[in-house]
């Protein structure tokens, strides 16, 4: 496939993972958690169709030295080498060595929803897993999103030093 064509078939995925969103919301007026439920689920069953068969794609926690995440939407882990701690339902527990990565999914966006999602990065951080990401269906500009970082929400991240913690400055929109 040449590079035409997968911007081209990721520009239609984009749009059918927008068009499930939409279908729900034409559904399920007043539900916020199902909505976000089936917008996650939309996101995991496109990663599974794309990324490798060695790699599996759940929700769940994560397991690190006896301590246990909050859920996470998407867990990306090397199911080649490593089983699930525990599996009930769509829910597993995985250990943290075997994590590639982990999405927080939201259909929308704002300073607090924000906060919340890096507070949890940096929950997860400390289990080591090297990839975090925030994937938001229904996003504000850039700009808006950028202030984000400095709101009263987000965590303290040796911003008055100058470091940033978080890459922010290669929006994908």
């Amino acid at each position: 496939m040449t590079y035409v064509q997968q911007n081209e078939f990721y520009r239609l995925k984009s749009q059918e993972l927008l068009l499930v969103l939409g279908q729900v919301r034409a559904f399920i007026k007043k539900h916020n958690l199902s909505r976000g439920i089936i917008a996650e689920e939309a996101l995991r069953s496109f990663l599974s169709s794309i990324l490798p068969s060695k790699v599996k794609v759940c929700q769940g926690f994560v397991e690190y030295n006896g301590t246990l995440s909050r859920q996470c939407d998407i867990i990306i882990y090397d199911s080649h080498n490593y089983a699930s701690l525990y599996s009930f339902g769509n829910i597993e527990i995985i250990p943290g060595q075997a994590v590639y990565a982990i999405i927080e999914v939201k259909t929308k966006i704002d300073a607090k929803i924000f906060g919340d999602v890096l507070s949890m990065f940096e929950e997860i951080e400390r289990m080591r897993v090297p990839n975090k990401y925030l994937f938001i269906y229904k996003s504000c500009n850039v700009k808006t999103l950028r202030k984000y970082f400095y709101s009263p929400y987000t965590p303290n991240y040796d911003r008055e030093e100058g470091r940033l913690k978080y890459d922010h400055d290669n929006f994908v929109c």
